[in-house]
């Protein structure tokens, strides 16, 4: 019964929109976390550009199919 309350209906655009979002920001998070390390920070700010670049155009593709 309480496994019921913490469901997600993904039918409800809303719940696959919230989804989307939410694994975005957490991707982003951990690209920004995973190239700060590294050297060279002008070329990995680059890199992160272009992931979140191109990560936008995936969940964006994936939200209107």
């Amino acid at each position: 019964m309480v496994a019921e309350r913490f469901t997600v209906d993904l039918d409800k655009p809303f719940s696959r929109i919230g989804l989307i979002v939410a694994f975005g920001v957490l991707t982003r998070t951990l690209l920004e976390y995973t190239l700060s390390w590294l050297p060279f920070q002008r070329r990995n700010q680059e890199l992160l550009v272009s992931s979140i670049s191109l990560i936008n155009l995936k969940f964006f593709d994936c939200a209107l199919w």
